[in-house]
């Protein structure tokens, strides 16, 4: 029997797909001129995408870095990968400060502050997850 899409549960593995449609959400909305006024675009702006794209490519990168487990470079590996995360960490923080400088700033509705916070927050939950499951994972015995 299937089982419907309200009832199945997010994978594991889709955290890669929720930073995408955080980024392409993020640039889509701030591209709107009438809402993201053009004389703030360097001020504030940029810095949301920037910041929305870095949280993207982030997961990305520590997603690349292979932990080569039993062997000499595994702490090393364990190390660099975890370093990734704890920046992107970071760079969710700083985009739920941004987007309440937009809400601030640019009059945004607060259904929309919700639901763009509410996806930086799952993605932020996610990467909290797997740095708890990878400190697990790659501890030292």
């Amino acid at each position: 029997m299937s089982v419907t899409v309200d009832q199945r549960e997010e994978g594991k593995f889709s955290l890669a797909t929720k930073a995408e449609y955080l980024a392409r959400y993020t640039i889509e909305i701030t591209s709107n001129e009438n809402v993201f006024i053009p004389e703030y675009r360097k001020q504030v702006t940029d810095d949301i995408v920037e910041t929305a794209k870095n949280i993207y490519l982030g997961i990305r990168e520590a997603n690349d870095v292979t932990v080569r487990m039993g062997t000499v470079f595994q702490m090393k590996d364990y190390m660099d990968r975890n370093e990734l995360q704890r920046e992107t960490l970071r760079n969710c923080k700083r985009l739920l400060y941004l987007i309440d400088l937009a809400h601030r700033i640019f009059h945004l509705s607060s259904k929309r502050v919700k639901y763009w916070g509410k996806l930086v927050k799952n993605v932020k939950d996610r990467v909290h997850g797997w740095i708890d499951d990878d400190t697990l994972r790659y501890k030292p015995d």
